[in-house]
């Protein structure tokens, strides 16, 4: 996580002050995870807004939206992951004039 996270700022997709969104895994693994964005955000003066993963992805992802996070980590199951990125989808088609299509070089970023 921390390595994937230094990338994204290395790129200029996550800047100083900016949202880290994670949706995690309950347990051992997702937590680990959320304490590696946690690190980061920390390091580089960044905050994270967490979400456990739930069945109702969508509300998960507007919350995070919401939250102005500049990207969406995840530490999920493949389930799940379908989900929120269906979620996102959906999501996009719902409000009119939204930007940011997902494309296979999309770096899961979530545009206001």
């Amino acid at each position: 996580m921390i390595n994937g996270l230094d990338h994204l700022c290395g790129e200029g997709v996550l800047q100083d002050g900016g949202v880290i969104g994670h949706l995690y895994l309950p347990g051992d693994y997702g937590e680990n995870a959320l304490e590696g964005s946690r690190f980061v955000a920390n390091q580089l003066g960044m905050s994270v807004s967490a979400r456990p993963v739930a069945k109702n992805a969508a509300e998960q992802i507007t919350a995070l939206k919401a939250a102005k996070a500049q990207v969406v980590v995840l530490t999920a199951t493949e389930a799940q992951t379908r989900q929120a990125v269906a979620a996102r989808v959906r999501l996009e088609r719902a409000v009119p004039g939204a930007r940011g299509r997902l494309r296979p070089d999309d770096r899961g970023r979530l545009d206001p």
